[in-house]
């Protein structure tokens, strides 16, 4: 149970990805992605990726069970937190996992520091450290029977609902093989994009840590498809798809992780008021471009200068322009209130 031997199958055979159609699907989504990149400017995909950091964190934390609302995690980078502990560590959990997903969209991400030992590490090095020590107890019942260490393989072996992973004394001689192979050139083209989700499976099988294993695995493989080109990642999410298909995704990871579930839903405000055409056409022009000089804006409106500077300073107000100065570009945004609008059936509450 600790060679490399002991994760095969590495990856289904190739005359079961065909008979699956599974070369299909990957080409297919390597075209969607690639139209998608031509599709959006690279300001205006940026600030999607970045206001998408909550989502993405939220449809992760289903996975897990929890369903912390986006407002409150909006609340929580604002350093106000719930009076419930059970909510405010969920929110704490939210500000730690976001902080990882800015760290990772920093790097200059390439195969071979991403699918490595020292980078899987750095990831729950870097969630847990910010946690207080009350979220790193792993308890049964009432009794603390283990502490999650940052950044290191778990120390005891573990069970995890009748799955029974690799034990613990081989883990660190074990994961270096696990990356040696998907990082490795056996994978070429489109059987990449699969061997990187074989590796999502074969890291949950082998359960490295001793808690922290799914959101670590889903901050890697995101880290991972970045890595391997599809630059429109980060607009999508890999945690969205897999929350909303939860069930499937538990029964395919052949209870490689523990099978959670979610509670009951809430609501947030939506964006309610009827905009004129012109403010559309505004919003939709900074979207295109990723942001208007003030001039141009004035000009599209058709208005007079001082309604057209009026409207624009109102739009600024409800955050659907920003800017960094008096005199800079207007730069299309996504208030929480207008993700309803702009992502329909995306953001919880929509």
């Amino acid at each position: 149970m600790t060679s490399k031997l002991a994760m095969t199958p590495l990856s289904p055979q190739e005359s079961a990805l065909q008979q699956h159609g599974i070369f299909d699907l990957v080409t297919q989504l390597d075209r969607q992605a690639a139209k998608l990149t031509g599709m959006i400017p690279t300001q205006s995909a940026d600030t999607i990726r970045c206001h998408m950091a909550v989502i993405n964190f939220y449809y992760s934390n289903l996975i897990e069970g929890k369903r912390t609302l986006h407002h409150e995690i909006r609340e929580a980078q604002c350093g106000h937190y719930s009076d419930d502990p059970v909510k405010r560590d969920h929110q704490i959990e939210s500000v730690a996992h976001i902080r990882v997903q800015k760290w990772i969209q920093g790097q200059e991400l390439t195969l071979k520091t991403v699918c490595s030992t020292a980078f899987i590490l750095t990831l729950h090095r870097r969630f847990y450290e910010g946690l207080p020590e009350s979220l790193r107890q792993l308890r049964d019942e009432n009794e603390i029977v283990a502490m999650v260490e940052p950044g290191q393989w778990r120390q005891q072996n573990v069970k995890v609902g009748r799955h029974v992973p690799p034990d613990a004394k081989g883990l660190a001689s074990l994961m270096e093989g696990f990356c040696d192979e998907y990082r490795s050139a056996r994978y070429p083209g489109y059987s990449r994009l699969i061997g990187l989700a074989c590796a999502h499976h074969r890291f949950l099988w082998i359960h490295p840590f001793m808690d922290g294993n799914g959101r670590v695995v889903r901050l890697w493989t995101d880290a991972l498809f970045r890595a391997e080109g599809l630059e429109s990642y980060g607009i999508w999410s890999l945690s969205r798809g897999l929350a909303r298909q939860s069930s499937d995704y538990k029964a395919a990871l052949a209870q490689a992780d523990y099978p959670m579930q979610g509670t009951n839903d809430g609501r947030v405000p939506g964006m309610t008021r009827k905009y004129r055409p012109i403010t559309v056409l505004l919003l939709y022009n900074a979207f295109l471009a990723g942001s208007l000089e003030r001039a141009d804006a004035i000009d599209l409106t058709g208005m007079p200068k001082r309604s057209a500077i009026r409207l624009l300073a109102q739009l600024k107000k409800e955050g659907l322009l920003s800017e960094t100065s008096s005199r800079s570009p207007l730069k299309w945004d996504i208030p929480e209130y207008a993700e309803p609008f702009y992502f329909p059936q995306l953001a919880p509450g929509a």
